[in-house]
């Protein structure tokens, strides 16, 4: 039986001086993963439809998948994208790989 390697909420939120706050969500690192998990399969968290699959320039290769009630999931970092725009995506279903593409 294989197991996915566990998550680990990264940072809740960053700030830059003077106190704007650059970035509201979760980063999520794959934990004990050599490299943390570059190169590893990246998954949806929730099925919706692909709405951004580009490059970034900060974020690096990005995904954004807009689920059915109409939250945004967003996905950075990629060192592939295996995802279009338009696309249909099921919950846990390999939409890049994971890398460190960008620079935040």
């Amino acid at each position: 039986m294989s197991t996915a390697p566990l998550l680990v909420v990264h940072n809740l939120h960053a700030r830059v001086p003077g106190g704007k706050e650059v970035l509201k969500g979760v980063d999520l690192t794959v934990n004990g993963a050599q490299d943390n998990g570059r190169g590893l399969p990246g998954g949806a968290f929730l099925a919706g439809t692909v709405v951004a699959a580009t490059i970034d320039p900060n974020g690096g290769n990005g995904i954004i998948i807009q689920t059915a009630d109409g939250l945004y999931n967003r996905y950075f970092h990629f060192d592939e994208l295996n995802v279009s725009p338009g696309q249909t995506v099921k919950r846990g279903q390999r939409i890049g790989v994971l890398g460190a593409s960008g620079t935040e």
